[in-house]
C-alpha cells in the first residue's frame, strides 16, 4: 500500500527550491535524468564530487537554451578529464541520432528520495517557467524508480 504521506507535488514558477533543496542533502548519491543541464547548476552540483558524493547523469546532446552560457556538457567533460578514473562523476551523453531526445526529468537522491516531472536541471525550469514536481520518499517507489534508471543507464550508449 501506498503511504501518500510520503509524497508532495509543487506546481509554479520557482520549483527549483525544492529539487535543490533535496539535491543538497544528498550524502551518496544523485541520480540525474534531464534532456537539458545548466552549466550554472552543474557549478553548484559538481563541487560535491571532491566531498565523495557520487553523481550520475544521463542527459541528450542538445543545447540548454541559455544564451551566452558555456554549455553543461563542457564542464563535465573538464571535470572528467581533471578526475580521471578517480571520478565520482558518471557521465552519459545521448546522441540524437540514436534517441531523439531523453526527454523524462529525473532526480534520485541516496535512495532516499525521488523527483519526477517536467522540470529540466536549467535555470529556466528552476526559477522562470511553470513546472511540476512530485517528489516521493516512499521507499518502495523510489525503488521502482530507480530500477527503471539503472536498467536504462545500462542498456544505453553514450558517446564522447
Amino acid at each position: 500500500m501506498i503511504d501518500m504521506n510520503k509524497f508532495e507535488t509543487h506546481m509554479g514558477q520557482g520549483i527549483g527550491k525544492y529539487i535543490k533543496n533535496e539535491i543538497s542533502n544528498a550524502t551518496n548519491y544523485v541520480k540525474i535524468c534531464t534532456p537539458n543541464i545548466s552549466h550554472s547548476l552543474c557549478e553548484e552540483l559538481f563541487p560535491k564530487l571532491d566531498k565523495g558524493l557520487r553523481i550520475k547523469i544521463i542527459t541528450s546532446d542538445v543545447i540548454t537554451g541559455e544564451k551566452d552560457s558555456p554549455q553543461a556538457k563542457s564542464l563535465a567533460k573538464k571535470i572528467i578529464k581533471e578526475k580521471k578514473n578517480d571520478s565520482n562523476l558518471e557521465y552519459k551523453t545521448i546522441s540524437t541520432f540514436d534517441i531523439p531526445m531523453i526527454h523524462a526529468k529525473i532526480f534520485i537522491i541516496d535512495n532516499k528520495c525521488a523527483i519526477i516531472g517536467s522540470a529540466n536541471f536549467t535555470e529556466n525550469s528552476f526559477q522562470n517557467f511553470v513546472e511540476f514536481i512530485l517528489i516521493t520518499r516512499d521507499v518502495n517507489v523510489i525503488k521502482m524508480i530507480e530500477d527503471d534508471y539503472d536498467k536504462f543507464w545500462n542498456e544505453i550508449d553514450s558517446y564522447p
